[in-house]
């Protein structure tokens, strides 16, 4: 009896001696961040990071990009994601991406974002075919091209991404290449989402330009005008000034054309 009481205390003390272990860098690092306290959180992320630990670079990371603490710096920011990417950290090679996308802590550069998210977008991820979408999209870059573009999104938007959905039935509704446009396409994606998202302005504006495009310019006009409507305050001069010129583009029964760049006319000449 006596032995049996001594083996059950000593069991209880060895797990009295498990529970008091001292934390780590690594997990106050973790601790602290998800109690949003950012600047202790930054202190021993630093510590855990410079040991090594890779969960402590993503955070560090995270809480440079969106600010977290008076210390934050989008350069910092990119340093960090630099070293998480460089270990296989799935979401910093695309936050990393997208810093050189729009250069948020460093220069920008076309070309690294297009090597860090390729492989991804071929191996499937569907965040990776978002944004090399919105890269061919994007007239100021040499990735320009809307077949590649409409490819990508169109991949992305099978596995439910609702604005690759929403941005391959712009390019099907409204650009210069006339082999791509496919208004009743255009239609297929977008009214499934427009009944997620009814007062969606951005999506109402693309489905105004896909109406536009089979030639409904009554209903074009209409959706337009909604559109319009539900637009916030603070939106630009300069995207409103695009619904506008849309809303009388159709108007007077024209659809809606994308132009090319000058520079992309330039080097096809």
């Amino acid at each position: 009896m006596l032995f049996r009481i001594f083996v059950i205390s000593l069991l209880i003390g060895l797990v009295g001696c498990k529970e008091k272990r001292p934390i780590n860098d690594e997990q106050y690092c973790d601790m602290h961040f998800k109690a949003a306290s950012y600047v202790v959180a930054e202190r021993y992320c630093l510590k855990a990071a410079k040991q090594g630990s890779l969960s402590s670079m993503w955070l560090l990371a995270s809480m440079n990009l969106y600010q977290a603490h008076p210390q934050a710096s989008y350069e910092m920011a990119f340093h960090w994601l630099q070293a998480s990417a460089e270990q296989g950290h799935l979401l910093a090679q695309k936050e990393l991406a997208k810093a050189y996308m729009w250069g948020k802590g460093t220069e920008k550069s076309p070309e690294q974002a297009h090597l860090l998210l390729l492989p991804l977008a071929e191996s499937g991820d569907v965040d990776a075919q978002f944004l090399l979408g919105i890269q061919a999209m994007d007239g100021v870059t040499a990735f320009f091209d809307h077949q590649k573009a409409l490819s990508w999104f169109l991949q992305a938007a099978t596995k439910g991404h609702v604005m690759a959905a929403n941005n391959a039935a712009w390019i099907l509704s409204t650009s210069f290449d006339d082999s791509l446009r496919n208004g009743k396409k255009a239609l297929e994606l977008l009214l499934p989402i427009l009944e997620k998202y009814p007062e969606s302005p951005v999506f109402l504006d693309t489905l105004a330009a896909a109406y536009a495009e089979i030639g409904d310019f009554a209903k074009a006009y209409e959706i337009q005008s909604q559109a319009i409507a539900l637009l916030p305050r603070s939106i630009s001069k300069k995207n409103l000034e695009g619904y506008l010129e849309r809303l009388n583009s159709f108007e007077y029964r024209q659809p809606w054309r994308e132009m090319k760049p000058e520079w992309f006319e330039q080097e096809k000449n």
